[in-house]
């Protein structure tokens, strides 16, 4: 039995050995220039999407299935990929709070989630560092699923 092996030509593999193309610093740079020209109007939704969860809090509204989630989940991408770290942190112990099956998830749980989301957008309410680390550290704890 003769076993042949092929390699087909990809693409991409052609494309990166020519010449002419970008360096990998400039299209890292490219990619951070856009995105700061959107930060502005992200972090301007992010700060909506807070004021909807509170919102869905207040009414009743974050029990219906879907509600919180994918504003918690677009808040973790978007302040992930703006550099926002802490933010991005909380809002993801929120989606993992938000999934857990068992406890459920209760309505205090979820509004100091959604408050912290609130004051890491607002350095005057944040404190410092290590106050931000040990509140992150504490909604991990509460949003895992055997406390």
């Amino acid at each position: 039995m003769v076993v042949r092996l092929f390699k087909p030509e990809l693409r991409l593999a052609k494309l990166v050995n020519e010449p002419g193309g970008r360096t990998l610093t400039a299209a890292i740079a490219e990619a951070e220039r856009r995105v700061e020209s959107v930060r502005e109007d992200a972090t301007a939704e992010i700060d909506t999407s807070i004021g909807r969860m509170a919102e869905a809090l207040r009414s009743g509204a974050w029990l219906e299935k879907d509600t919180l989630y994918p504003l918690a989940d677009w808040i973790f991408g978007m302040a992930g990929t703006l550099k926002m770290t802490e933010l991005s942190q909380a809002a993801y112990s929120l989606c993992a709070l938000l999934s857990r099956q068992a406890p459920p998830p209760t309505a205090r749980e979820v509004e100091l989630h959604v408050s912290t989301l609130r004051a890491l957008r607002r350095p005057e309410l944040a404190g410092d560092a290590a106050a931000r680390k040990n509140v992150l550290a504490g909604l991990r704890k509460l949003a895992a699923p055997e406390r």
